[in-house]
């Protein structure tokens, strides 16, 4: 009974007064009528009065009346959620397979049904950035932070702002950043050149938003890439696949990570001054390398274990030559 046991003794002494009816009781006990009856019954069945019992204390007396909580038997064990998201990731992992893994471990674990219930139950207690499954070495996010960052000319003083390149792979969350002078192509083509060799490897989608140096026309109908951009994916071997305008699920990791940096690096640096781009770029990479070892209560691994156990593995290989821009000029004839 979930009653507790100070009320349990209240009705017990109201019902030692004949002249009370078990809607009486109640009303006084606050308590309904029908608990009043069972408990009355409890008393009958033991075959003592309020009187013998009321020097009990309050574990003799619920053991007398056979009133004490039932214990609920021990719940099934269940597996860690993260863990199977991040087993999702896999090749050819499927959520059956890694039940069945589960239930080898843990006989008394959790059915099949329950197991797939609770875990779309999980994901949809998650952050958006987790709602959405990427396979190792599919894609990188790339775009530049709101946020800039200003630099100091040491002899004239002048201070010019430089401009923050983000990049992230979609299994691990893995980051890359760095500053550059301005989102021209030359810098646009350098940023995603360095991005590229951070991860020692080659993703088959790379995701950009609709900045003019990655597309240039991007509608319901056409796509039009920039020429400099398209030639360099040609030479490293991965598709070009822009976010769609004012539609911000599409590249949803890539803004997480631009938040990230600007919240866990560039924040840190607010107070510092800079005299090259060399000096911030330094200070950058090193935030960044903490950022990625950092382990957080969502994930109990750090990004950079994630990246060398899912995306590095799957990565295609760099080319053997560095790509090396060409301006293109258009000519109206």
């Amino acid at each position: 009974m979930r009653l507790p046991i100070s009320t349990q003794r209240e009705v017990l002494r109201l019902t030692s007064d004949p002249k009370l009816s078990n809607r009486a009781i109640g009303l006084l006990a606050k308590v309904s009528h029908n608990t009043v009856r069972t408990i009355r019954d409890q008393l009958a069945q033991c075959g003592q009065s309020w009187e013998e019992l009321k020097h009990l204390d309050d574990k003799a007396l619920a053991e007398r009346l056979h009133t004490q909580p039932k214990v609920s038997s021990q719940r099934k064990a269940y597996p860690s959620w993260p863990a199977i998201h991040e087993q999702l990731k896999l090749p050819d992992i499927t959520l059956e397979l890694l039940w069945q893994e589960f239930r080898t471990s843990e006989p008394e674990g959790v059915s099949y049904a329950q197991f797939t219930r609770i875990y779309r139950e999980w994901v949809n207690r998650q952050k958006l950035s987790m709602r959405q499954t990427h396979l190792p070495g599919d894609k990188c996010f790339v775009d530049f932070c709101g946020r800039t960052m200003p630099v100091t000319n040491p002899d004239t003083g002048a201070i010019s702002q430089a401009q923050v390149f983000v990049a992230t792979l979609g299994a691990s969350g893995y980051i890359f950043a760095t500053a550059v002078r301005s989102q021209t192509i030359p810098d646009w083509l350098r940023c995603n050149i360095l991005a590229l060799e951070f991860f020692d490897g080659v993703p088959r989608f790379v995701v950009p938003d609709n900045l003019k140096s990655a597309v240039t026309k991007n509608t319901r109908d056409v796509v039009t890439l920039n020429r400099a951009y398209a030639e360099f994916s040609e030479h490293y071997g991965f598709q070009i696949y822009p976010a769609r305008p004012r539609k911000p699920q599409d590249k949803s990791l890539g803004e997480i990570a631009v938040q990230l940096v600007q919240r866990f690096v560039l924040a840190r640096l607010r107070a510092s001054t800079f005299f090259s781009l060399e000096e911030l770029n330094e200070k950058i990479s090193y935030w960044v390398d903490e950022l990625n070892s950092r382990i957080t209560r969502t994930y109990p691994k750090s990004r950079t274990s994630r990246f060398l156990e899912l995306d590095y593995p799957a990565l295609k290989p760099l080319p053997e030559h560095k790509y090396s821009y060409s301006k293109w000029v258009y000519v109206v004839v």
